[in-house]
């Protein structure tokens, strides 16, 4: 049989008498009631059944006895309180050294809470007894998934200008730098006034030869001249050569034309 579907019912009983001290309702669920080996109660519950004790020798069969009386109506018993925790610590020094606190009666729970979820002590149930807190049990849970990253807040206003600081000691001289690019040209400057007339110099030395000038415009055509008198009669010529050089040179006739 598995109790994975019913409710817990956390009694206190006294250790040495089995006396009911208190019944709590941790309103939770079985597995959510852990022990100091990380077993839940469902799992401390479930292994007790499933270890089965040695068979016995069976005993002889006995006498039916007589059937008792009917018992008479008991008094109704006082109203439970709810499970609540009465008082926290942050140490169990703290817890043991506060025992004669009034504010905590006998029966009711405290726990410690050191706000490290890595301490051992983190998360224990006590009970407070007739003479000390007694341990019950670590309500130590797992941890948490991360939550979502929460909104950037918003940006906080300036604050007020410091005070200026003393002025600090010369450092030390620096390399000398790159030579820089040239500078922008300077505007030209206004013309000065125009000065006095200066004395007349003295004579000058002959100049150079100038230069031969340029050549004239070509002159207009002139008149035609008289008609000159009758030459003497041509010869046939002889020893005209044409050519480019005398030796390979043709030899030719030359004739003029009579006008």
């Amino acid at each position: 049989m598995k109790y994975e579907n019913l409710k817990a019912r956390v009694v206190l009983l006294d250790e040495k008498t089995g006396e009911v001290i208190a019944e709590v309702d941790p309103y939770t669920t079985p597995y959510a009631i852990t022990f100091p080996d990380g077993k839940s109660l469902v799992e401390v519950i479930n292994d007790i059944e499933q270890i089965p004790g040695p068979q016995g020798i069976q005993g002889p069969r006995g006498r039916q006895g007589r059937q008792g009386e009917q018992g008479g109506q008991g008094i109704q018993g006082e109203r439970g309180e709810a499970f609540r925790i009465s008082m926290i610590y942050p140490s169990i020094a703290a817890m043991e050294a506060d025992f004669a606190n009034g504010d905590v009666g006998h029966g009711q729970f405290v726990i410690i809470e050191t706000g490290n979820v890595d301490d051992p002590d983190n998360a224990r149930l006590y009970i407070k007894g007739e003479a000390a807190f007694e341990f019950i049990t670590d309500l130590s849970g797992q941890q948490g998934i991360r939550g979502p990253e929460g909104q950037q807040g918003i940006q906080g206003a300036k604050g007020d200008q410091g005070e200026e600081g003393e002025r600090g000691p010369q450092g030390i001289q620096g390399m000398k730098g790159d030579k820089g690019d040239p500078g922008e040209a300077a505007e030209a400057g206004r013309d000065g006034d125009k000065g006095d007339q200066g004395d007349k110099g003295d004579k000058g030395d002959k100049g150079d030869k100038g230069d031969k000038g340029d050549k004239g415009d070509r002159g207009d055509k002139g008149d035609k001249g008289d008609k000159g008198d009758k030459g003497a009669d041509g010869v046939d010529a002889v020893g005209v050569k044409h050519g480019d050089a005398y030796a390979t040179a043709a030899t030719v006739k030359l004739f003029f034309k009579r006008t």
